[in-house]
């Protein structure tokens, strides 16, 4: 979700070759009772496809924001990096500043993000530094793959694929990022526990994104997901 205001109508000229189907979007009442039968706007959102939305839809809540609701993984791509100079901010969400998460190497912002991004190109464009990710990828997704295959010989086996690969992500940064090694990265006791706290981190801004009303705007020690973020 992506509050761009007037910069809509370009964005939504510049996907129409994508999504030559484009259409409105949904009206003030029926956007407001969707999100309320829904529960959050990110809901909403998902259920839109449904009612035959896709590609790029404006929702205009009225004193509530105007937003564009991006539908298609094309509308993604053209919103962040075919059309991303439209945007006059790689993300529009006061939250991030709130939290602070505007800062950084992965969330800064104008010429601080551009800095960033030429001092970390070379560690990411050196065939040695490719070449320790890739390998730790693929012998981490080799192992996670032997795991699935042993588990669905189990009829009572349930598999979480976010977990797993949320664990699986960990291990490659453990492995590499961190030198512990394959193994070491394995046997890091603390592993679970870690994994555990990044998903509640992200689901908890996702949620806190959506908390209906939105305390954190009124004062951030209001909300029970801000205290846990």
């Amino acid at each position: 979700i992506g509050d761009v205001h007037k910069y809509n109508t370009q964005l939504a000229q510049s996907t129409t070759e994508i999504n030559p189907t484009l259409k409105n979007g949904p009206l003030f009442l029926e956007a407001l009772i969707g999100i309320a039968i829904n529960g959050s706007p990110w809901e909403y959102m998902l259920k839109m496809k449904e009612k035959g939305y896709d590609g790029v839809v404006p929702v205009d809540l009225s004193i509530f924001g105007k937003y564009n609701f991006l539908l298609s993984p094309e509308s993604v791509r053209a919103a962040t990096v075919e059309e991303s100079s439209i945007l006059p901010r790689r993300f529009s969400v006061p939250l991030f500043e709130t939290l602070e998460l505007d800062r950084g190497i992965v969330y800064e912002q104008g010429e601080r993000h551009k800095r960033n991004k030429r001092m970390c190109i070379p560690s990411f464009e050196q065939s040695q530094s490719m070449e320790s990710f890739v390998g730790a990828t693929k012998a981490e997704l080799d192992d996670l793959s032997l795991s699935f295959q042993a588990k669905a010989n189990d009829d009572d086996s349930n598999i979480d694929l976010y977990a797993e690969m949320r664990k699986s992500a960990l291990n490659v940064v453990l492995d590499v990022s961190f030198g512990l090694g394959k193994e070491g990265a394995s046997n890091f006791q603390r592993a679970d526990e870690l994994s555990k706290t990044i998903a509640e981190y992200l689901e908890r801004i996702v949620a806190l994104a959506n908390e209906i009303p939105p305390l954190w705007q009124i004062s951030p020690r209001l909300s029970y997901n801000y205290v846990r973020v």
